[in-house]
């Protein structure tokens, strides 16, 4: 099997050399978890106290080897389960910070307490173990956080020394969770083209080295089934990390501006992130075609901007001004960049042109690859009409909001 961990030790001095995006040292590990962990902490220094985070299912599954693990070195461990419902927000920080001082490393498996994790390393100045087994395919290597504190939005950047934990489980494909990881990664040849947009009415640059890294990782991840089969895995997965190095250099604008995962968070009934991101960007792209066709002036309306804000404000349980100061911002923002959005259709025409004429040829390879097919939407036509309604950030299906298009989704 070829070292994964190394291919992307040299990819991040690689982009670090061109544009340093982490802060403190990072390096990534591939093997056993179990004796991985031993070894860090054995390297790291002898002895000392660790801090284990979980959820209390994976704390039933894993604690017991992870503690053995670091008792084998000497280490004494704090073992802390957190609720099912944790999410990142000062008041659940918090509590965190009753672990004791002495501790000398933070360590967790679950992707969604990755962010606690770094949060509590920085502020603490001590480094952290992330194990990744392919629970989730978006935020691995996030370079900050927004934790939400009471009403307001707040953005935490991370400068703690990382070491991230690629499980020899990630490998095998039996649960058929590869193919998440495929459309993932291809629907994000969409993504580059709302990254274009997004850069282009908030007129910021393109991050030319992110689009360029993300790209190549797009590619490679298409033509998987050219590589035999004892290395799609490895093709997969690496290239999964790239995506999101790729995604770190921009802060993560890649995915956030995203309509595709957009329709992800917006539809809180899909559990697997890369399929829906694929099947929704197969719809968005259609809709940003009608769009971009400029055929359509007899079935538009206006947009409904407060409408809009008490749907999401319901759904996300967050204040309507919110919501009605972003439409009025991105209002203005397109419509000053009005006269050159006609150059903005004609850079972004081909990628959704081929994006379209490439769906297919994905939707079987990621059924080829043990995928299903995701039937019932339940919120599919919520999540479309507000794929473009994210607060910090831009995409096509704002644009077509702004034609009247999406009025017509109910």
């Amino acid at each position: 099997m070829q070292d994964i961990a190394k291919v992307l030790n040299d990819k991040v001095y690689e982009l670090n050399a061109e544009s340093v995006f982490l802060n403190g040292e990072f390096k990534f590990y591939q093997g056993q978890t179990t004796f991985l962990i031993s070894d860090i902490l054995s390297n790291f220094a002898p002895c000392g106290k660790v801090a284990f985070l979980y959820f209390q299912s994976s704390f039933d599954k894993y604690s017991n080897r992870y503690t053995r693990s670091a008792k084998s070195v000497g280490y004494k461990c704090t073992n802390v389960i957190l609720p099912d419902d944790f999410h990142d927000a000062i008041e659940h920080y918090s509590g965190l910070f009753n672990l004791a001082e002495d501790i000398r490393m933070i360590i967790t498996r679950d992707v969604e307490l990755y962010n606690a994790t770094k949060y509590f390393a920085t502020v603490r100045n001590i480094p952290c173990v992330l194990i990744y087994d392919s629970a989730r395919n978006y935020g691995l290597l996030s370079t900050s956080a927004q934790i939400k504190n009471g009403r307001n939005i707040e953005n935490f950047t991370f400068n703690c020394d990382c070491h991230f934990i690629i499980d020899a489980n990630c490998f095998d494909n039996n649960s058929g969770f590869l193919s998440d990881v495929y459309a993932h990664l291809v629907s994000h040849a969409l993504s580059l083209a709302d990254y274009r947009i997004n850069c282009f009415i908030k007129g910021e640059n393109l991050q030319k080295l992110a689009y360029q890294t993300a790209t190549q990782a797009v590619k490679e991840a298409y033509v998987v089934f050219s590589h035999p089969y004892e290395k799609q895995a490895e093709v997969l997965i690496k290239n999964l990390f790239i995506l999101e190095l790729a995604n770190a250099i921009c802060g993560g604008a890649l995915t956030k501006s995203f309509c595709g995962y957009n329709c992800y968070l917006l539809d809180k009934t899909c559990q697997n992130q890369g399929n829906a991101q694929l099947h929704y960007a197969i719809k968005c792209a259609k809709i940003y075609a009608l769009y971009l066709s400029g055929e359509y002036s007899q079935i538009t309306d206006y947009p409904d901007y407060l409408t809009r804000a008490i749907q999401l404000g319901g759904h996300f349980n967050h204040p309507q001004d919110t919501f009605i100061k972003n439409f009025t911002r991105t209002f203005n923002l397109i419509d000053e960049r009005k006269d050159k959005i006609p150059r903005l259709i004609e850079i972004i025409t081909p990628d959704i042109t081929n994006f379209i004429q490439c769906s297919n040829a994905m939707l079987s390879t990621f059924k080829a690859l043990k995928g299903q097919t995701i039937t019932d939407f339940s919120y599919q036509r919520f999540a479309l009409k507000h794929c473009g309604d994210c607060l910090n950030y831009i995409n096509g299906m704002t644009l077509v909001r702004e034609s009247g298009i999406t009025e017509k989704i109910q």
